[in-house]
């Protein structure tokens, strides 16, 4: 797991205070506001709310769902901020892994709540977590008669989340948080089996990156923080067998691609 985190900018900085003199870690590389916003539309990308889920609701009384979700992110930015910095080619930093653990109740009117989470997880001097929640409401629910039968479904779903990144190595440290923000309206066709489904959303991200070195003799610290807007479009497809669900996903946000794939149980 360690060598995932390494993908991310936090641990490209934190190999370079190893290699680098304390004043040097934050001079030498030339690390500035322009690349700092650039990371952050990579990491917005990649950790943006999902759940690989159509506009359907899990029950018209209620429902639950518990599940995975990966996906990868072609990570252009983060790679050639790390080539800069190191100065040799990066290929392993092409991508950028995602994921979570998914869950999702269903409560009447066709309102529910979804989840995508990663708990703290340490890795030695690391630590990731990422933790996405939303409440969505499928309107076509709500319509009598019609609504229940119609194979078209219509849902909105507001979404908020927390991922952050921490290095810590002696008296050196190095600290990223993203906060985003998310409105999507979702359109799906329910074929039973097969569920297509399509959304549009309104993205907004804010991120602080906060590094130190301790250094007695060069103390040093520096700290940047970012916004970024973008329209995301999604595009999926919900197999549905039994209580079994899988489903694969593909979103731009900008220019951001992601890719993802979920497993899951639905009752």
């Amino acid at each position: 797991m360690k060598a995932i985190l390494a993908l991310l900018f936090i641990t490209a900085l934190g190999s370079q205070v190893h290699a680098q003199s304390s004043d040097a870690i934050f001079t030498d590389l030339d690390f500035n506001q322009q690349d700092f916003n650039d990371i952050s539309k990579d990491l917005t990308g990649a950790f943006s709310f999902t759940t690989n889920s159509s506009a359907s609701s899990l029950g018209s009384l209620w429902g639950f769902e518990v599940g995975l979700v990966a996906g990868i992110t072609p990570a252009d930015n983060i790679k050639r901020v790390a080539e800069e910095m190191s100065g040799d080619a990066q290929d392993e930093l092409k991508y950028l892994p995602s994921g979570g653990l998914i869950g999702g109740v269903a409560l009447p009117f066709g309102i529910g709540v979804e989840l995508n989470l990663i708990p703290k997880l340490d890795f030695g001097d690391v630590s990731f977590s990422n933790t996405q929640i939303a409440a969505r409401w499928e309107i076509t629910n709500m319509i009598p008669i019609v609504g229940s039968f119609s194979p078209l479904k219509l849902a909105l779903r507001l979404s908020h989340g927390n991922t952050g990144f921490d290095y810590s190595s002696g008296e050196e440290s190095a600290d990223i948080s993203l906060k985003t923000n998310e409105i999507a309206a979702l359109a799906s066709f329910n074929l039973i089996l097969i569920e297509p489904y399509l959304s549009v959303s309104h993205v907004k991200s804010t991120g602080d990156l906060d590094a130190e070195s301790k250094n007695p003799l060069f103390p040093v610290s520096r700290s940047f923080d970012s916004s970024f807007k973008g329209t995301k479009l999604t595009t999926g497809l919900l197999f549905k067998l039994a209580l079994i669900r899988f489903g694969l996903e593909y979103s731009t946000l900008n220019d951001i691609e992601r890719y993802t794939a979920k497993f899951s149980f639905k009752i």
